[in-house]
């Protein structure tokens, strides 16, 4: 609030001149905290003792400067959480839609991993690791890295059963397992390290299953529902079939009926014609 620091007039005189009020400005030492406005306009050559109108800006009050700290910390808050959200969102891997691979004993399985990154992948890390489960220490595998977006060196714990078949270029860091047995079942955890994103690490994992032979399916209630389905339409043919046969003869039917009548009609009045002219000939004569 603004408040504007006057000396109080006083009355005026009972006369029937004018009143002569006196000048609203008064003289005041320089305060810093208070603005000094010149009535006569003039800016130049002001001294600190000079007559003029003071009005004063009251000192903020701690009330304000706590609540403007509150708020500054709040939008910083905010901001730190965008930035933290454009990091997570904007790394991350990929191990396809089913986590979860089962396979043959003896054959060769593909471990499909993808990549993306809003900042690039300049000079970034990648690596597979195997564990047995969850409680075990995990076991690294292959170990890619790169210089700039190129690739650097590939390290491959077992080559002979192991291959890298990704494509840096293309996002693509997956490997593949030759002739797996079941000590190969376990966890394949893919992951990815950027030196551009703070170095912030994503992984995926795949579980990987070695089975002798798949389960056999049990197709009961699918061909039950089959049959049920195929049963109501065919019913519904059958229906339709025999409503149609029906229309069929009964338009027939009405036809031949129709074709009788019209056809005794024509008889009897070919009959009634030439009876009438035989009694003609007949009657005799006045």
């Amino acid at each position: 609030v603004f408040c504007l620091k006057t000396t109080p007039p006083p009355p005026p005189p009972l006369s029937l001149s004018l009143p002569s009020f006196p000048s609203l400005s008064r003289s005041k030492p320089f305060d810093p905290n208070s603005v000094y406005i010149d009535p006569k306009g003039n800016r130049e050559g002001r001294t600190e003792t000079e007559t003029m109108t003071v009005l004063e800006v009251p000192p903020t009050s701690d009330g304000a400067k706590s609540t403007a700290i509150n708020t500054n910390r709040v939008l910083l808050a905010i901001l730190i959480g965008l930035v933290g959200l454009q990091v997570t969102v904007g790394l991350e891997v990929l191990v396809g839609k089913n986590p979860i691979i089962e396979v043959l004993n003896g054959t060769d399985v593909l471990l499909p991993c993808t990549f993306t990154s809003c900042m690039g992948h300049k000079n970034a890390i990648f690596w597979w690791t195997y564990q047995l489960n969850k409680t075990m220490k995990g076991e690294k595998l292959v170990t890619i890295k790169l210089k700039e977006l190129k690739l650097r060196s590939i390290d491959i714990e077992q080559e002979d059963r192991i291959k890298f078949v990704g494509d840096i270029d293309k996002n693509n860091i997956s490997l593949l397992l030759d002739q797996v047995d079941f000590e190969d079942s376990g966890l394949y955890t893919c992951s990815f390290k950027n030196p551009n994103e703070r170095n912030q690490i994503v992984n995926a994992t795949i579980k990987l299953i070695i089975v002798s032979e798949f389960a056999k399916v049990d197709n009961t209630l699918t061909f039950m529902i089959l049959a049920g389905i195929g049963a109501f339409l065919g019913l519904i043919i059958v229906i339709l079939i025999i409503k149609k046969l029906v229309v069929f003869l009964i338009k027939r039917v009405g036809k031949k009926n129709e074709c009788l009548v019209n056809s005794s009609a024509h008889d009897n009045t070919d009959n009634g014609h030439y009876g009438s002219n035989t009694d003609l000939k007949s009657r005799p004569k006045a």
